[in-house]
């Protein structure tokens, strides 16, 4: 059985500081490229999960429909493309550290 270990609190703060630094990054490199169409973009997690509860109690992830918890991309005014790759990015490094995640979009 393949057990996930799940790091301290103090730890989620640094993962998400990381993964937010990593979308920030990916969604500068998208907008310079060009806007492209109108849109949004979030992050998808479980919320069952320690770090779906620490997100929560911290106010930094909000209830997704119809199940889980979302990071809501608020970068890059309304360019759907960086917000994509913000959560590509994001979601990336959340999957990294055993937190099942995912990228999500669509056009507005």
């Amino acid at each position: 059985m393949n057990k996930q270990i799940t790091p301290p609190q103090a730890s989620f703060e640094m993962i998400y500081n990381i993964a937010a630094k990593a979308g920030i990054e990916a969604g500068k490199a998208q907008y310079g490229a060009g806007h492209g169409s109108c849109g949004f973009g979030w992050v998808r997690i479980k919320g069952n999960t320690a770090f779906g509860r620490w997100a929560k109690k911290s106010g930094l992830a909000s209830r997704a429909y119809p199940n889980g918890l979302s990071f809501w991309v608020s970068d890059f005014n309304q360019c759907e493309a960086s917000k994509y790759m913000y959560a590509s990015a994001f979601a990336g490094i959340l999957n990294k550290h055993g937190i099942q995640a995912s990228a999500c979009s669509r056009a507005d």
